[in-house]
């Protein structure tokens, strides 16, 4: 279906930034068949010994990478037992340590990324989702990356280490802007890779292929960017922030920008 708004409009200004969080705060916006927001089916599956569903949260990062509005994706480390060199968000399980998910979400994006939780605003959570065996309830926590805060503290600490190399197939940068990528420390252990994807491209529907996730009864995009695949639980925590927060807030947007005198 095609949207009421154009997408390439976007701009992550304090405005829109504040709407995307009193969305969230509302719970986001219903919307209908064929979206995440359908009814999920599946069955928490407690820890058999500890009686108990485990908790983790992921930091779906928001930032301007070469003057357009984007998503961060990282590409897990082929060393890794689970999920190894599929695309990600930053995150993890939560640690005895950690104050609330949120804090789980910005500890797990420093550790992976690098990225500071004092250059993130947090915007709000969404409702958590199931992994795979339905062991781990994973909470989404949107944030967004403020690079120039990141590129200030590079700028005033020589001794930090080399940044990452960068690898952005969905974004281009500007000369006269931080390289997101440039300013990340990835975690080799965790980290084979990261790039970022503008909005516009996530939301234009010819670019999207709508799945059936799982046998949980919805359907949900897949995105291929470059040699990068977005699917699975990522896919549907994007989808879910697109559908009920993004296209909601610039739709409501659009016949009053469409009257405004020029």
């Amino acid at each position: 279906m095609p949207l009421a708004f154009d997408p390439r409009s976007i701009r992550f200004d304090a405005e829109t930034l504040a709407g995307y969080a009193a969305l969230l705060a509302e719970g986001g916006v219903t919307v209908g068949p064929g979206s995440v927001q359908q009814r999920m089916r599946w069955k928490w599956r407690p820890h058999p010994s500890r009686g108990e569903v485990d908790e983790a949260a992921v930091l779906l990062p928001l930032m301007v990478a070469g003057g357009e509005p984007s998503v961060l994706f990282t590409v897990r480390a082929s060393s890794l037992r689970s999920h190894s060199g599929e695309v990600a968000f930053p995150g993890g399980r939560r640690d005895a340590a950690d104050a609330s998910l949120v804090d789980t979400a910005l500890r797990e994006a420093r550790e992976e990324t690098g990225i500071p939780a004092d250059a993130v605003t947090v915007l709000g959570t969404q409702t958590p989702a199931p992994n795979h065996r339905q062991t781990t309830r994973v909470t989404p926590v949107i944030g967004f990356v403020d690079l120039a805060a990141i590129a200030s503290r590079h700028a005033s600490s020589p001794s930090a280490p080399s940044p990452s190399p960068p690898s952005s197939p969905g974004s281009s940068s500007a000369p006269s802007q931080p390289d997101p990528l440039g300013m990340l420390t990835l975690s080799p252990d965790e980290v084979a890779g990261a790039f970022t994807v503008p909005m516009w491209h996530l939301l234009d529907p010819s670019r999207r292929l709508v799945e059936d996730f799982r046998t949980m009864g919805i359907r949900v995009s897949n995105w291929t960017v470059g040699e990068h695949v977005i699917w699975g639980l990522s896919a549907l925590m994007l989808d879910h922030f697109l559908n009920s927060v993004v296209v909601p807030y610039h739709a409501r947007l659009a016949p009053h920008i469409a009257a405004a005198p020029a």
